[in-house]
């Protein structure tokens, strides 16, 4: 028999393609149903998995389990739509798998992206009104109802009382899915202010850097690891910083010892870090200030037209000492050798999204310092970094960077295209929205 062509859909490569996208709907289910686990509001699971040891494992009875401490919840994962005779297919299946004898609490959910056909449907109105019977706690309307189900579907009532229909697409290329991440994420961690295209880039990459890795190494991942690194970019730098230092007990807090030396080199490698810089900074840009000064006049700041030759011999890089804009921003490492390692350039405002890129940055390429050769410690991140207002190298500055930003927004010598305005000014009157793609070309009505 010929082997069939790459085009058709009977193909290896066109069932490869399939495989692919139902793997890659187990990570995006993975991560939604994670949270929604860590934020109490997982059907079935306990408000407080996260300290019953809550975590979640791939491909061992089924593909996804939520487990923590005697008990379980299996998750069937699927990307197309369902029929009522997969749906009695599935729950056929989980009554074989036996859970409830190995787990003191063991439940089912199926995630389906749509439901085909009205036995489907009636099956899943069905299935709602059996949970709420059993809920109910009345026991003779248990019987009744359990019976009834029984008959009607040739399938144990008691295994359908256990199980969870959750029907939206979750598939991971869908718009839905982001949706339904983004709106879940906010339900359950203090990001209302953060946008959605942060939520996105989060999304991205916790699908790929948590569930997708800990499925092909058919890792466990610990809810209150993935909580945790979620959390420490949104808590505030004041709160962290005033408890690193202290150490819990069962009465109360006490400052550790060791922790203090830890977070004093920090600081110590961070503020060397930071005068090397600034003294490459000062050595690349005084020429130019001193002519600035002398005979050519200084370089107008491109918002607010303030004169900005002092900016270069401030200690913070090039800040507008008029209405604080800076062209640049470099986000950089302290090594153990007091040099500084870039890590993102030109980074987001968005605290979340900064931190996204920080992580993308050193999984995409481990990075080691230029001048040992040491690699970047994940764990000592918090502590060491910090921001320069400068290109990097810090060499590459020049005074012609801002002069093409000037021309480049509608600056012509000392006059703005728009007669009385600054950028500034047009911006505080909501006249020019720097995030719209014509940024560059501001007016008014």
């Amino acid at each position: 028999m010929s082997q069939a062509p790459d085009g058709n859909q009977f193909s290896p490569r066109m069932k490869g393609g399939q495989v692919a996208s139902r793997i890659e709907t187990q990570d995006s289910v993975a991560l939604i149903v994670a949270i929604e686990a860590i934020g109490g509001r997982l059907a079935d699971a306990p408000y407080d998995v996260v300290e019953r040891v809550g975590r979640v494992s791939f491909e061992k009875v089924d593909d996804i389990e939520v487990r923590w401490d005697h008990g379980v919840i299996v998750v069937s994962v699927k990307d197309k739509s369902l029929g009522l005779s997969d749906l009695k297919a599935e729950l056929v299946r989980f009554a074989a798998l036996g859970m409830s004898s190995s787990y003191m609490y063991a439940a089912f959910r199926i995630e389906a992206p749509s439901l085909s056909g009205s036995g489907a449907r009636t099956f899943a109105d069905d299935l709602e009104r059996l949970h709420s019977v059993a809920a109910s706690g009345i026991i003779s309307e248990w019987i009744q109802c359990r019976n009834d189900f029984d008959s009607v579907y040739g399938i144990s009532a008691k295994v359908a009382a256990n199980t969870v229909l959750s029907v939206r697409d979750l598939r991971r290329d869908a718009a839905t899915t982001r949706a339904i991440f983004a709106s879940t994420f906010r339900s359950v961690f203090p990001v209302q202010n953060f946008s959605d295209v942060a939520l996105v880039s989060l999304f991205d990459e916790y699908t790929s850097s948590h569930m997708a890795k800990s499925r092909r190494r058919r890792r466990t991942v610990l809810l209150r690891e993935l909580q945790d690194a979620i959390l420490l970019p949104l808590l505030p730098v004041d709160f962290i910083a005033s408890s690193s230092s202290y150490l819990r007990t069962p009465i109360g807090y006490v400052l550790d010892p060791r922790r203090q030396v830890a977070n004093a080199r920090d600081y110590s490698l961070k503020r060397a870090a930071y005068k090397n810089i600034l003294r490459r900074w000062w050595k690349h840009t005084w020429k130019m200030t001193l002519a600035d000064f002398l005979y050519r006049g200084p370089i107008r700041c491109p918002m607010c037209n303030h004169a900005v030759v002092r900016a270069m011999i401030g200690t913070r890089g090039f800040v507008c000492s008029g209405c604080g804009y800076q062209p640049f921003l470099t986000v950089l490492y302290a090594c153990d050798c007091r040099s500084a390692v870039p890590l993102v350039r030109q980074p987001s405002t968005d605290g979340l999204a900064v931190f996204t890129e920080l992580v993308s940055e050193i999984r995409r390429e481990p990075r080691t310092c230029d001048n040992c050769n040491r690699r970047i410690l994940p764990e000592n991140m918090f502590g060491r970094i910090f921001g320069f207002s400068a290109p990097w190298p810090v060499e590459s500055f020049s005074q012609k960077m801002l002069i093409d930003f000037r021309i480049s927004i509608g600056w012509n010598g000392f006059q703005f295209r728009v007669p009385g305005e600054t950028p500034l000014t047009l911006l505080n009157k909501g006249a020019w929205d720097p995030a719209d793609p014509d940024a560059f070309n501001p007016s008014v009505q």
